[in-house]
């Protein structure tokens, strides 16, 4: 009984307003090619099969699937919606229990929208619905990844970097069936996950209860840590505290390169081309430059006399002799003095 109330939420069905923009846009430019059909007086549905307009049409039906997926994920996660984080944060809901506003995975009542557009594509149209379905899967899917990202589930995130490129592949119908499969299972997987880590605590600038909550669209996710001191210049960031900053894992720069190797091979593969040899090396030389380039940036002219023997005159803190003459050295006139003399 729970599984079948689990495929059911009245709560899924399309906004007016989304509705009324559908309507607007097919039915106005139905209207109008009627209109020029009845003034030029040719038979009705002739330039209806004019492949300008049917793909005109095609791409109306397209936009209306992706809109409603998206609008799926928008109204319906927490992450898109601030108000209803906030809530969730103050009540005793748990993952283990349903979101309270309305499923995240599919229901029957999906099944009806997408359902009526597809045929809407089919028999009215006269297009092949599967560009409907396929616009609907792919934001329904590009949406659950970006809310993934944002949450930061790292594991989903690194599998949908090998997915995504997998999509370009000429692959066959069963091929493409298991990678679906494998999208459904990592997004779900994900999911569950993301919803165990609520609330996000790094999805909020500001650790204040009263203050207001931003979604991941708000949100500027930085990868150097903040904690790095300020650019002060020489000698002051020399004689700064140095505080300690993370640096890219092993595991973290493994995952990225062979992402990045794996889709370079999809284009590839997409393009029926091969890699000249000559442009690998002049890559992989642009590529050690420019992190020579960032190595070299972040050094400092030092302290010590042998890292100064290209002209630049060491720096030599003065003090007072009073304040010498505090911490163990000897009296004199209140006049400044060569720290470097000997106390």
């Amino acid at each position: 009984m729970k599984r079948l109330v689990a495929l059911h939420s009245n709560a899924v069905w399309p906004p007016g307003l989304l509705v009324i923009g559908f309507i607007l846009l097919y039915g106005g430019f139905n209207a109008a090619i009627l209109a020029i059909e009845l003034m030029l007086a040719v038979p009705f549905g002739e330039l209806s099969r004019v492949p300008d307009i049917a793909e005109f049409k095609k791409f109306i039906l397209m936009l209306s699937a992706a809109a409603y997926a998206a609008y799926r994920l928008w109204r319906f996660h927490p992450a898109c919606n601030p108000a209803y984080a906030a809530w969730l944060k103050l009540s005793p809901w748990t993952a283990d229990k349903p979101l309270p506003l309305g499923p995240l995975h599919l229901v029957w009542q999906d099944a009806v929208v997408v359902g009526t557009v597809l045929a809407i594509a089919k028999w009215h149209a006269h297009v092949n619905p599967l560009w409907p379905a396929i616009a609907f899967v792919l934001f329904y899917f590009a949406g659950f990844t970006i809310i993934l990202i944002g949450t930061r589930r790292r594991a989903a995130c690194a599998i949908f970097g090998f997915l995504w490129p997998a999509m370009i592949l000429p692959l066959q119908g069963w091929q493409r069936l298991l990678l679906m499969a494998a999208f459904v299972v990592v997004i779900w997987r994900g999911h569950l996950q993301s919803l165990r880590a609520f609330p996000w605590e790094f999805l909020s600038d500001s650790p204040q209860p009263w203050s207001k909550p931003k979604s991941i669209w708000q949100t500027n996710i930085q990868a150097v840590p903040s904690q790095l001191p300020a650019r002060a210049g020489w000698p002051f960031a020399v004689l700064a505290p140095k505080l300690e900053s993370r640096s890219i894992s092993l595991k973290t720069t493994w995952t990225v390169s062979l992402i990045l190797g794996w889709c370079i091979f999809c284009i590839l593969i997409r393009a029926q081309a091969a890699l000249p040899p000559e442009m690998i090396l002049v890559a992989a030389i642009f590529g050690a430059i420019f992190r020579l380039a960032i190595y070299c940036k972040s050094p400092r002219t030092p302290l010590q006399r042998v890292g100064t023997t290209r002209g630049r005159t060491p720096y030599r803190p003065r003090v007072r002799s009073g304040v010498r003459h505090a911490i163990g050295g000897h009296p004199a006139s209140d006049r400044w003095s060569d720290s470097s003399a000997p106390c």
